[in-house]
Parts: structure tokens; sequence; C-alpha cells
């Protein structure tokens, strides 16, 4: 509670110009690849399996959705939006117990993979001059995932819903007064698992709102715990479409 009476005390007692750029929206969208996704549920008595065995690298289709508010020229708010859902048909080159069942090698089996990330950081910028700028804060991270395996009438399912607390660095670097290069990180560890976010993408400025810009992204991480052990490992071609009010 004190972080959001915090956030509030902020917005009401210090707001910036009201002709200033507040607000920059970003949507960004394109193809992933899977270079790691282990799965072994339970850990003692599943089997470990690859889902990239099952239904392959990629490319799969990606897009999250980011809001971005300047409360003034320290402090900054950002939600993002981050869904990603794939439902394919493989096949198994081994037997494989998941979740209480067992599932037969080289036969049709529906793969159901869901990673939604929505995050709420708040950054402080720490340094700004003329050609960087850079801010550091924390993100409160909601995972909803779920990895199932159909085979029939013989299906197992194991959805997670759970809270993540990461570490939020953001940095933009002005190369001219049209063109920049922005970087940013969400990150954790611990020794039961780890997650990172970082995403280092070029912008080209098309007037006073509108931005393009073109990047690369990849997300790694995962749990070694008592009743789950998952491991993935993506990288991600996106294009970007900003605007700034």
């Amino acid at each position: 509670m004190k972080g959001y009476r915090l956030l509030l005390t902020l917005l009401i007692f210090n707001p910036i110009s009201a002709t200033a750029a507040n607000w920059l929206f970003t949507l960004e969208g394109g193809a992933l690849y899977q270079t790691k996704s282990d799965v072994q549920i339970p850990p003692d008595t599943g089997t470990r399996f690859s889902l990239i065995d099952a239904i392959g690298k990629g490319p799969l289709p990606y897009w999250r959705m980011e809001g971005k508010y300047a409360i003034n020229d320290r402090h900054r708010v950002r939600l993002l939006i981050a869904p990603f859902a794939v439902e394919q048909i493989g096949r198994l080159d081994k037997p494989v117990v998941y979740h209480g069942n067992t599932f037969s090698a080289n036969t049709d089996t529906t793969y159901r993979y869901q990673f939604n990330s929505y995050r709420l950081s708040y950054a402080y910028r720490f340094f700004e001059d003329a050609s960087w700028s850079w801010d550091a804060g924390f993100t409160a991270k909601i995972r909803d995932a779920e990895i199932a395996l159909t085979q029939g009438n013989t299906r197992s399912s194991y959805p997670n819903i759970g809270f993540v607390p990461l570490l939020h660095l953001a940095a933009e670097k002005h190369i001219t007064s049209d063109w920049n290069i922005t970087m940013d990180l969400d990150a954790a560890w611990s020794p039961y698992g780890r997650a990172e976010d970082f995403g280092l993408f070029v912008h080209y400025r098309l007037n006073n709102t509108w931005q393009l810009g073109a990047g690369y992204r990849t997300v790694e991480g995962g749990a070694d715990v008592d009743r789950v052990y998952n491991f993935a490992w993506f990288h991600y071609a996106g294009l970007r479409l900003l605007a700034q009010f």
C-alpha cells in the first residue's frame, strides 16, 4: 500500500507541464523463435521433454503493448501487457509421464503453451544529458502460464498464476534528432529460478507524435522447484509503432 500511496502523491503534487510529452505508447510485434523449452512436471516422477522437439523452433507470432507515463522529470510508471499462447499438434519421440498421465511416443499430441505477462513498473531517472537517459526501478509482474498435453481423451494441464518481483532498467541513446536506440530490461534471480526480458531497438522519428522501430528481444528463465521444472529461451525479431503525447 505504501508504494501505491507514493505513486499517487507524485501524480498529484508533481505534475509536469501539460505541453510536455507525458505519455508514450508502444505497440510491438513480430516473430519469435525458441531455442530451449524443457518441461518436467512433477520433477521427481515426471519425464523431462522438450516442446521444441514436438512443435519445432518457430517462427511463432507475438505482440505486446506498453504505456509509459512521465510523472515528472525524474519519476515514471509503465504498464505492459505481453500475451503469448501457441497450440500445435506434434509427436513425442519417447513415452512421457506428465502431471499424472502417460503419453505415448509417435502419436499425434496437441500441445498448448501459454505465458501471459502483465507488468506494472516504477522507474527513477537517475541520469540524463543531451545524449543519454537512464532509468532504474522495479517491476511487479503477474504470470499467467499453462502447459497442456492432449492425446485422444487423455489430457494433462498445469496452469500457473503467480506474482514475480523484478528489477527494471531502461536507457535511451539519442543518435540524432530523428534517430535513437533504446534498451529495456526486467530481470530477477534466485536459487530456485530466474527471469530475464531484454530488448534493444532502433527508432526513427516521423514527427512529434509517431516513431517507427525495429530490433531484437530475448526472454529467458524458468523455475526448478518441488512442483515444476520448466526452463525456456525465446528470441524475438520485432517491429514497433510508438506514439508520444
